[in-house]
């Protein structure tokens, strides 16, 4: 004879706003560089009535690696890796980049200019959020199925809301911001497993939610997860490093990291705790251990991971003070073309599981019995960038033995290899 009583367990993920971050650490300098002309590169895009697409795509450069002052034809030339199967860069990005370096996108309140790091932020509607919580709260009380499934569907419908999309620091209308806004949007996809990366090591934190709960659940502990839990990611700098030698500097470190913080409703709307949810904490940590990874699956993460080196890249510049001439990227160059979407639908994911599991055994006037508990499961889940990444003089170090040798090899090659004062790009092969 079985007996049974019921119990239901509720884990509530919402993901709010990301910011963005940074990226993975790499050996120093493939075998063969693609070197870029900055000056041809802007001459030759003022000049042409239809610019190449070589120009307007930085000369096939997909990875950013540094640059070269070629100071005999009074030029920057950029270096990096060009990758055939990788994604390509934009010009307009790097135009970007570098007047938001030169404090270009300023916004005035007043009489004050304000500057913001690129970034940007999907938001929920406190409205909503609380909307979320009372259903959550509806839930998480012990009901017939069929209620708790009524339920579910209002947080489906009401996690679908549109979202109100910001963008910071640069302009919104370009394929900068873009980037930023898609990497964002799909990191709400991976956390709650509606889209798979399917690599190990990775693991979406409703499957981590929930394998807890069945843990606790199956070693007869109380549940310690709360019922609905608040978390924000960004990405964001990790720490940077520039290997320099005379007339060249290299990006040796510039990683893209995912951060987190627990979040809590209150009636001025939704605030930070100060501290990361445990979960949210192991999810973030390891996304930012196998970014480099994840970007090969999911193209979006080069794009992003790009972005950071760009910046990295034009700040570098700006704080050097290197005497080229870029007043047609800066000014001129038409770097925006597409618009980023006032708001998006936001996201929903609910998974579902049910089982039974022995809690007693014993004899009684009637017989043998087994008193079994049926667990049933369910966990909703609604889906920034942040690019304050600040160059300083504690950033730079000067290689040292064989390092230093081949830092200066590959400034010397590059200006060796370049055909002629007005060739836009060439490939360096280094010893």
């Amino acid at each position: 004879m079985t007996r049974s009583v019921s119990a239901l367990a509720l884990l509530c993920i919402l993901l709010l706003p990301h910011r963005l971050g940074a990226q993975e650490r790499r050996p120093a300098g493939p075998r063969k560089l693609r070197a870029v002309s900055l000056r041809v590169l802007q001459e030759t895009i003022q000049q042409a009535a239809r610019p190449p697409a070589q120009a307007l795509s930085l000369g096939g450069i997909t990875r950013i690696a540094g640059y070269v002052v070629d100071e005999k034809s009074r030029d920057l030339v950029l270096l990096g890796e060009a990758d055939p199967s990788a994604p390509g860069i934009r010009t307009a990005d790097l135009a970007v980049a570098l007047r938001y370096a030169w404090r270009q996108y300023g916004v005035i309140r007043g009489r004050v200019r304000y500057y913001t790091a690129p970034g940007c932020s999907i938001d929920p509607d406190p409205g909503v959020i609380q909307r979320l919580s009372e259903i959550s709260e509806r839930i998480g009380a012990q009901q017939p199925t069929e209620d708790i499934e009524a339920a579910i569907r209002e947080w489906e419908a009401a996690c679908e809301t549109p979202q109100k999309v910001r963008v910071m620091g640069v302009p919104r209308n370009s394929h900068f911001a873009n980037v930023m806004v898609d990497a964002d949007y799909l990191l709400k996809h991976l956390a709650d497993g509606s889209v798979a990366l399917n690599l190990p090591g990775i693991t979406p934190l409703s499957d981590m939610a929930m394998a807890g709960i069945q843990q606790e659940i199956s070693q007869g502990r109380p549940l310690s997860m709360p019922v609905m839990s608040l978390n924000r990611f960004w990405f964001y700098p990790g720490p940077n490093r520039y290997a320099e030698e005379k007339g060249i500097v290299l990006i040796t470190e510039c990683p893209v990291i995912l951060l987190t913080e627990e979040q809590h409703l209150t009636r001025a709307g939704v605030k930070g705790t100060g501290r990361p949810d445990p979960l949210a904490r192991q999810f973030a940590a390891s996304f930012s251990a196998h970014y480099a990874q994840i970007a090969k699956k999911e193209r979006i993460y080069s794009q992003l991971e790009q972005l950071f080196r760009l910046v990295a890249l034009a700040s570098i510049v700006k704080f050097r003070n290197e005497p080229v001439n870029l007043k047609y990227l800066l000014d001129r160059f038409p770097a925006t073309s597409e618009e980023v979407a006032a708001a998006l639908p936001g996201l929903s994911n609910v998974k579902h599981a049910a089982w039974q599991q022995p809690v007693e055994r014993g004899t009684d006037l009637v017989g043998e019995y087994e008193t079994v508990q049926n667990w049933e499961v369910w966990l909703p889940s609604c889906g920034g960038v942040n690019m304050d990444l600040r160059v300083k003089r504690e950033h730079f170090y000067r290689p040292k033995g064989e390092k230093g040798k081949q830092v200066r090899r590959t400034r010397d090659s590059t200006l060796r290899a370049r055909p002629s004062p007005k060739s836009l790009s060439w490939d360096v092969r280094l010893d």
